[in-house]
């Protein structure tokens, strides 16, 4: 089954449709799953998710760790190129990626990233994670190599 298929029927699912998501991602990736992220939206090229601080993803400076950042930003443009490969055909696999801490990442964060369109070699893809007060905290670029 196609990740924005399963998506679309368990968040059909009144009240507890994005919570049974979050745990299926845990499942399929523990370590993804430990953020304990909740996907918010998605659509074929696009996902916004979000997850709340908490003490398991914090560092001794009382922020977000910069591991967790990574693996949020990651796993959000992950699945916007998975949407976007479903319904355009192809294979990708992350190659690099940099990131840019521009604030102390604190309280709840929002991930968002999107595909317009991706190509044989290298591409790269943009994701954003925003604080409460809608401040970039991190900018993120995955390089997806395409097959």
């Amino acid at each position: 089954m196609k990740i924005l298929q399963l998506w679309n029927q368990i968040t059909s699912i009144p009240l507890i449709g994005k919570f049974i998501f979050r745990i299926l991602i845990g499942w399929f990736s523990p370590y993804t799953g430990s953020l304990g992220m909740v996907v918010d939206s998605m659509s074929k090229g696009k996902c916004k998710a979000w997850m709340r601080d908490s003490w398991s993803i914090r560092n001794p400076f009382k922020s977000v760790h910069a591991a967790a950042l990574v693996n949020f930003g990651e796993a959000v443009g992950g699945m916007a190129v998975l949407t976007y490969l479903e319904a355009n055909g192809g294979k990708a696999i992350v190659s690099r990626i940099e990131i840019d801490y521009l604030k102390k990442a604190r309280g709840t964060l929002t991930a968002v990233a999107s595909v317009e369109s991706m190509v044989k070699g290298e591409n790269l893809v943009y994701t954003q994670i925003l604080n409460q007060q809608n401040e970039v905290v991190a900018k993120m670029t995955c390089v997806w190599t395409m097959q």
